[in-house]
């Protein structure tokens, strides 16, 4: 069976060594062996072998000990606050609750709620009931007060680390055959819109590959002659200068070409919807089959 269709029961019991949690937190091994000696935060489970392994939970506490520190708390009070199950307001995982910590920048409380969203509504989820609500909300903020676009970069960044802790957590794989091309458009700066259908589309066991903001179209370009993808999706928040011209290049190269985003006038835009586009990317032909 497929771990990634396993029931949530069943994911929540999956276990790691010291290494791999190191590898996802970006904690040296020295100190969360530290922090297991000095504060008692540290593996619970053991595996068939029982070598000490950590849990979903333990992962959890070890992340918002790690967002108090960053935050000025001390170790061993971030240690002793972590223990709790909810080290913020045990509020759920609402618009309101979401954009109320941020206005006040309590990031920790943040990443709670995005993580708890994630885990119990997964990247679509996410994105349809809190992430795109929450900046739909805040566009309708700034055209009227100018005075939150610090709290859409602050909020992008913790979306996007949100999706690192889901992607790693839960082990989807990004790599494949026949993967999709998630490719920003040269010059566009919004990514979080690419970051999140990236997710959404593992989650469907979907391989698909985020080319980031800083690639000119060569780049583009010989990214998908390495990856060989079935699609290619270049997204626009606003119109790119070159990005028609890119779009046209990789159409003569062969390549399915998707435009999507406000950018690109309707005449061009093939995908509007979110949840269009993740059903659209995972039914696509494979790319040997789609040139023939």
């Amino acid at each position: 069976m497929d771990r990634h269709n396993l029931p949530e029961l069943e994911v929540s019991r999956l276990v790691w060594p010291v290494g791999r949690v190191s590898e996802m937190l970006g904690i040296p091994a020295v100190t969360l062996r530290s922090w297991e000696r000095r504060y008692g935060v540290g593996p619970s489970e053991r595996s068939a072998g029982q070598h000490r392994r950590y849990s979903q939970d333990d992962v959890d506490r070890l992340r918002r000990m790690q967002l108090l520190i960053g935050q000025g708390t001390s170790a061993v009070d971030a240690a002793r606050l972590s223990r709790s199950r909810r080290s913020g307001t045990g509020a759920e995982p609402t618009v309101d609750a979401l954009l109320t910590a941020a206005e006040s920048f309590r990031l920790a409380e943040v990443e709670e709620l995005l993580d708890k969203s994630f885990a119990s509504g997964g990247a679509s989820g996410t994105w349809n009931e809190l992430v795109s609500p929450a900046y739909r909300r805040l566009g309708r903020r700034f055209d009227e007060f100018a005075d939150c676009t610090d709290l859409e970069i602050m909020l992008a960044g913790a979306v996007e680390k949100a999706v690192e802790r889901y992607v790693s957590g839960r082990e989807l794989r990004r790599e494949g055959n026949d993967p999709v091309l998630l490719v920003c458009c040269p010059g566009e700066r919004h990514t979080l819109p690419m970051t999140m259908l990236q997710a959404v589309l593992l989650e469907r066991s979907q391989p698909a590959l985020l080319l980031g903001p800083d690639a000119n179209q060569p780049a583009v370009v010989a990214a998908a002659e390495r990856a060989a993808p079935s699609t290619v999706v270049l997204w626009a928040l606003r119109r790119q200068p070159g990005q028609a011209d890119l779009r046209r290049q990789l159409l003569r190269l062969g390549y399915e070409v998707e435009a999507a985003g406000p950018g690109w006038t309707r005449s061009l835009r093939t995908l509007s919807e979110f949840s269009e586009a993740a059903e659209v990317l995972t039914t696509r032909r494979p790319v040997a089959q789609a040139r023939s």
